[in-house]
This record gives structure tokens, sequence and C-alpha cells, in this order.
């Protein structure tokens, strides 16, 4: 069991004790003598701390300066609802759920830890537990209202007790005379937890008197000394608060210090070395009441049907990948009985391994003898109907086979704004996220079965008897007619236990994304969705329509969505080398013998790294490198593809690409084009007169100058606005280019020499104002069309690289416009 203070909670942004005493004086001076709400005013520490040091409860020990938190919540912190307010403002966590909650709440799902106490009020445990629904299913939070004690259980897992209560609840236990005595009845509840459990203090400073005194110290003879033990961790350099050296005194060697760096890496490190541990708690038969007792029908019992009743392999199967997906440790077969009991596809209690709907649902062998109407009907074209039946498990498989052939998800050539691309009819994973949806989300108690109508070359229709469930419903806008438009995060689980095991598998993505996905995987794929509850919002439809084809036998089609074309900086290569050379030297670079400068210049380009000489060009042209300085029998080759997927790998192809292209750009040198590879820019300076000019070929073939290096300024202070581009190698969508920025470099008197820094930024601030989106256009033409001297393609490969070849033309990507057809 843990017990969390507020050091847990900093690296999500939320303060300390003594930052919070800071805040509230600084808030409190605001409104009591400004009159104003802090945020409109501003107070200044020169203001509020002296306001801070005048009262008279104030604690002046700099030691001692955080234990003004609850004095200050008691006197400055008034009325209540202003209280209220501060307090929920205070817990708002600007970074997010920080790392270590994240870890804490992995550790949690491997059911390592069942229980943790906090005396903070944020909710960040719970975020991070939420985050990894549906697995799980039920976070028990006690103490935040009045009456959720009942809730309480020395058994349930996920389960956090907030020991000063709830802000946003009125029950915060936060001043002076509130932080000396806890609830009772919640440390009677906690008890029996602190006596049979190792306890790890993290993040707690432990100078309450409610935790130190009333929950642990008073509770020494009833927990037996803490026998489990109290690992009580502090970071590095920190001393233990007397209250907690008095607990150290009353219970001996049961006593641990842990020196730690921080919450979030202890965490981390306890998730990663109990990576492969898991704690088989049986059947959680309390979440399974409560689960029944909520309507979820998947968790009841079904009497008539037992484990061998399941499909033994399939089982087997799916909760070995299961593990495998929820990094639970590696699972073994004898343990089989206790993990379905755990996951809820099995009750166990009396000795009695009975099924439960859900368990019978995914894995039983004989569903339509029991379950009649949890089938899948797929009709074609209103006249073939075929039925999918079994497990569901063996339906999903088998509806997705289906739905891939040809026949339902053709190939299609789809003509685009910017050219044609093969894809099929429907993306994939639209088609998986909706099958998992009709078979997880679906009403099994309606005497009806799901259907998926497919219409040929024009759309497919899911319908799923049960409607959108109360609470999706009343976070929706739906029109009169029902339809509705997705919204990521907004799910609730009609069977958790059908989602828990779908989302383990890795079927379905985040909860609460699927469908806001879908939309956008079908408008990317050129074709639309939409979504509809029907008949009083009994049954829920999905309606996937494809781009559309003249005819069906047709294999072409068009986009149903309309699409704005942008152009992108990047010149794209069309050819690239299929290997990269790697040759060793025979000496150490720092041994190597002088080598003739003007022989290298006939070699064709390499770079030096880590004693080899790397280039794009086979080994056999390097036979004019000094004789004796490398070995050539010992040379590689690998595979430029192979060398992208690693990071370090990449560095070196990039380099090599900057190289090419840096030398290529010196065939420019006459134009005043001056190449820096170490900074990757290259500018013109100016060559002759006031100004340099340059003529390129427009795309309508066309002479055109253009100034590249202006005069400005005045005769006395004279200076130079130089264009120049910076340059990179970039991967785009799978897809190598050089990217191009056009910049301007600030030179002086000379028209080469650039100015000092502060005087470059302050000029490019007001040059960079006049660039409107036709300015950047005319820029990049003109690099491009100069650059290529009017020719479709750049080859930069040099001496005996011929396959290094650029596009002249910046690659073009299409935006889809989010609007519905007109019907």
């Amino acid at each position: 069991m843990l017990l969390l203070g507020a050091g847990a909670s900093f690296r999500s942004g939320i303060p300390l004790a003594a930052e919070a005493v800071k805040r509230i004086a600084r808030a409190s001076y605001a409104w009591s003598v400004l009159g104003r709400d802090e945020e409109d005013c501003n107070p200044l520490p020169s203001d509020w701390m002296p306001f801070l040091e005048n009262q008279s409860w104030f604690i002046t020990d700099p030691d001692r300066f955080a234990e003004n938190f609850p004095l200050a919540v008691e006197h400055l912190l008034t009325p209540r609802e202003q209280r209220r307010k501060f307090l929920q403002r205070l817990v708002e966590a600007p970074n997010g759920v920080n790392e270590g909650y994240r870890a804490l709440a992995q550790i949690m799902l491997r059911r390592l830890c069942w229980t943790v106490l906090t005396t903070n009020f944020d909710t960040l445990l719970s975020e991070a537990l939420r985050e990894l629904s549906p697995h799980v299913r039920e976070i028990v939070e006690i103490n935040k209202s009045a009456d959720d004690l009942v809730r309480f259980g020395v058994f349930n897992q996920f389960q956090i007790v907030y020991l000063h209560g709830a802000v946003q609840f009125y029950r915060d236990l936060a001043n002076n005379d509130e932080t000396h005595r806890l609830a009772d009845e919640v440390v009677t509840a906690v008890r029996p937890l602190l006596r049979d459990c190792p306890l790890i203090v993290v993040g707690y400073r432990g100078a309450e008197p409610s935790i130190m005194n009333h929950l642990l110290g008073e509770g020494v003879t009833e927990c037996q000394n803490y026998k489990n033990g109290i690992y009580w961790c502090r970071q590095k350099d920190s001393q233990l608060h007397p209250g907690v050296q008095g607990l150290k005194n009353q219970i001996g060697s049961n006593f641990h210090e842990v020196e730690i760096n921080g919450f979030d890496e202890l965490m981390q490190e306890l998730n990663s070395a109990l990576a492969n541990d898991f704690r088989h708690a049986g059947e959680p038969v309390a979440l399974r009441e409560r689960m029944v007792e909520a309507g979820r029908w998947d968790h009841e019992v079904m009497n008539e049907t037992g484990i061998d009743d399941l499909d033994r392999a399939l089982l087997l199967s799916t909760l070995t990948k299961y593990c495998e997906e929820l990094r639970l440790g590696p699972f073994k077969e004898e343990r089989i009985v206790e993990l379905a009991a755990e996951l809820g596809l099995i009750s166990n209690s009396s000795g009695q391994r009975r099924c439960t709907n859900g368990g019978y649902l995914l894995f039983g062998t004989a569903v339509p003898k029991y379950f009649p109407h949890a089938q899948v009907a797929v009709t074609i074209a209103d006249r073939r109907k075929v039925v999918f039946e079994g497990n569901l498990l063996t339906q999903y498989k088998n509806v997705m086979e289906f739905l891939n052939t040809e026949e339902i998800n053709p190939l299609l050539r789809i003509k685009a704004e910017i050219g044609s691309h093969e894809s099929r009819a429907y993306p994939a994973r639209a088609l998986r996220e909706l099958t998992v949806n009709l078979l997880m989300h679906r009403d099994y108690r309606a005497k009806e079965i799901a259907n998926i109508e497919v219409e040929p070359a024009s759309k497919i229709i899911f319908r799923n008897p049960g409607g959108l469930m109360p609470d999706v419903l009343s976070r929706l806008n739906r029109s009169p007619d029902g339809k509705f438009v997705p919204s990521r995060g907004v799910t609730s689980q009609r069977n958790p236990m059908l989602a828990d095991i779908f989302y383990g598998l890795g079927r379905m993505d985040k909860a609460g994304s699927g469908l806001v996905d879908v939309v956008k995987w079908m408008i990317e794929q050129g074709g639309l969705s939409e979504f509809q509850s029907l008949r009083d919002n009994t049954s829920v439809s999905a309606v996937l329509r494809q781009p559309a084809q003249d005819k069906p036998e047709s294999t072409t089609a068009v986009p149903l969505t309309n699409a704005e074309v942008f152009t992108t900086n990047l010149l794209p290569f069309l050819v690239m080398p299929e290997c990269v050379h790697f040759i060793p030297l025979k000496y150490k670079r720092t041994r190597q013998r002088p080598v003739d400068r003007e022989a290298l210049l006939e070699l064709p380009l390499f770079i030096y790294h880590d004693d080899c000489v790397i280039s794009f060009a086979s080994p056999d042209l390097f036979a004019k490198y000094p004789e004796g300085e490398l070995l050539f029998d010992r040379s590689r080759s690998p595979a430029i593809e192979d060398m992208l997927i690693d990071e370090a790998d990449k560095r070196l192809v990039v380099w090599l690409l900057h190289k090419h292209w840096s030398i290529f750009l010196r065939d420019f040198t006459e134009d005043g084009l001056r190449v820096n590879p170490k900074d990757k820019r290259a500018y013109f300076c100016l060559t002759s007169g006031s100004r340099n000019e340059i003529s390129y070929i427009s795309r309508l073939g066309r002479h055109i100058k253009r100034a590249v290096v202006k005069q400005r300024g005045t005769p006395e202070k004279l200076w130079y606005e130089n264009e120049g581009i910076y340059y990179h190698a970039e991967e785009f969508k799978g897809e190598w280019a050089l990217q191009i920025k056009p910049m301007y470099v600030f030179t002086g008197t000379d028209g080469c020499q650039p100015l000092p820094a502060t005087a470059q930024s302050r000029r490019a601030t007001r040059r960079f104002k006049f660039d409107r989106n036709k300015s950047v256009d005319d820029d990049l033409t003109f690099w491009s069309r100069y650059l290529s001297r009017g020719e479709p393609v750049i080859s930069i490969g040099g001496v005996g690289v011929d396959n290094l070849i650029v596009n002249s033309t910046f690659s073009e990507i299409e935006v889809p416009v989010f609007e519905q057809p007109n019907e």
C-alpha cells in the first residue's frame, strides 16, 4: 500500500506546501486589500509578503515556512466558497499527469498495489488509471463525498482513499484544526490494511498530526507495530520531520528510510523492475456484483455452463496475447483459471467454475445454443446474405476476412487534385473499428442480430441493436433525426468485459477515440462517414461512404471530399542509392599518413567516420586513393533502407546527403553564392556594384532577373540585404526530401560579411513582416528554377554517383476539406 503526499504531484505543476502558502497570501491580499481577483491585479511579493508576515498566526522560522499552510487556509481562505474555488484552481495540474502516476497506474494494473492513500486533493492518480480504460473497469474513490465510505473494501482493486477529503464537496481537511484528526470511520476502515500490508510513503513530509498521530501513531498497537514495515522515502540531503522521527522511534526496526531521487523516478524504476510480475487476485466478486447491479449484462453468471465449455486453445492463446499487449508479464498456462476469474470471464466462487455471459460469448463452444441472436448478418446488394455465428472472437476473425475481400473492399485508383494513387475503397482500420464496435457495444438482451449492409461501389452500413449509453447520449449533440458527430473521449462501455478483451488484444485503439479516428481515416481515403441513433435510440448505425465510382465494374474513383492543395518547401529525392559503402582505413586517422589533396579531388565524394571512408560510390572507384591506405577486402555495403531504421546510421546518411548538396551548391560560386556547410545555409554575396542580379527561367519559359543582394541604409550607414537558404534533409511521409527555407542575411558595407547577431535579428523582424504567401511562393519558385537551371530534375551525385537525383518541383500535399457532400 502507498501513502502519497504533495511531492508526488509536484512534477505535474501542483505546488508544494510552501509555494501554496505564498499563493494563498497573494490571492488573499488581492481580495481583502485591493478588492479584486488576483489575476486582475497581479500583486507583487513586496505587497503580499509583508501582508503575510503581519498575520498574528504566521510562523516566522524559514525552516518551518511550509507549516503555515493549514494556518493560511484557516485564516485567509474565507468564506468557505472562496476556499473551495481557490483550492480547486490550486490542484489543477498545468503539466498534466506526470510519469510517476502513469507508472503507478501500470503497477496497479498488474495488481501489485490495490489501495493508495493520499493527503492530496488532486485527482492525478485516478486520471492515470482512467487512461488505462477499459482494462481498469472501476476506480473506487473513498472519502470524496459523505456517503462513499460504504464502497470501501480491503479487497477492492484500484482503490484511492483521500485522507483529507475532497475540495469540490466542501470536505477538504486543510486548516489548522482540521488537520489534527481524520474522520474516525476512515481510520477504522484503513487500519486493517495498515496492519497487514507493507506501507510505502512517498512525497509526504509528515507534518500533519492527522496522519502522523491519529492514523499512524495511535495505530501502532492495533497494527502490531507495523510488522510488515513502513518504508519512508526521502530525497537526498533531506532530513526526516520530527513527527516522522517520532514514529521511527516508536516502531523501531520496522521503520525503513529509503533515499530516492523523486516520485517519478521511483515509480518508473519500480514499474520497470516489476515488469514481469502480475499478482493474480482471483475473482473480484464485489466488482462483479456492482457491475451486475449497474446493468452490465456481460458480468452475469451462466449457471448452466462451466470453464470446460470454453474453447481452451482460444482462451489460452488470447490470454497469452492479452498479457503481452498489456505488459503484465509472461502468462503461464497453469494460471489460466486464476486469470480468467480475475478478468471476470468465469466465476470461481464456492469452487464452481461457472462462465459469465461475456466469458462465454468470447470463448464459448456452443454460443448459438445459448445466445441464438448473437450473430452478424452481412447483406450484399440486397440479394446475397451471409450469417456469421459462433463465439465473438471467431465472428470477428471471419467478418473481417469477409469485409476485406476484393468483392467488398476493392482496390481502386483514386483520382485526386494532384495525381492519383491506389488504395482500398475503405480503410481496413475503419472496417476493423466498426466491426469491433458491432460486437462489443451491442445490447445482447435484444432479440435481434447485428447487420452489415454492403452497397457495392457506394457504402457499407453497420446497424447494431442497443442505442447510445445514457452518459454518452447526454454529452453528444444530436440532430432531430438522431445524427451525431463523435467526440474524442466521450465513451461508455455497455459490456466492459468484452471491451477489456478486445482492447487488450490490440483490436481497437484507445478508448473513446475509435469513431473519431474513423471519421479521419475515411476523409483521408477520400470517403465520408455518418453516425446515427435510430428508433428512439434503440439501435445505432454507422455509414462508411467510399470514393465515388462511375459504375461498380470501374476501378477508378474520385474523392467525395473537396480538397485544397498546398505547396511544401520540400524538394523530394526521386532516386537515391541502394547502398552506403564503408571502406576501413588501414591506420587510425590520427596516425594516417599525409594524403595528396589533389588526388582526392578525382575521387567520388566521401566522408570520414569511425576510421572508415563512407560514400554512396562503389569501392571500385576508390582505386586512386593513396595505395595501401584502404582495406578493400573488409569493406561492407549495407542497404540504405536498413540504415535509415537506426538513428546513428541515419545520421550518417543525412551527413552524406548534406555533403552532396553543399558541394553541388558550390557550382553557383560565380554568381556570388557562398556556402556554409556547418550551418547548412547558403547566401548570395555582392560581386560588384551595388546589387547582384540573377537571371533564371520562369515557369512560363521567360528569362527573368532577380535582385538577390540589395543595398540598404544611408551613405553614412550602408548595409546590404542578401537572399539565401537554409537546407536540411528530412523524411516526410516515408519519403526523403531536401527542405529549403528561404531567408535573409544582412551584411556590412562589403555586401558579404554578416552584421552582428543583434543587428541581424532587428532587421529580420522588420523584413519578414512584409513576406506574404505570394512572396514566399515567389521565393521558392526562384530557388527551384535557379538551382535546377530550369531542368525538371537536379543531379547532385557527382563523380561515380549517378543515382542521387532531386526533383526540381516542390512537393504538394492535398488536405481534405471537412464538409458533407450534397445529396
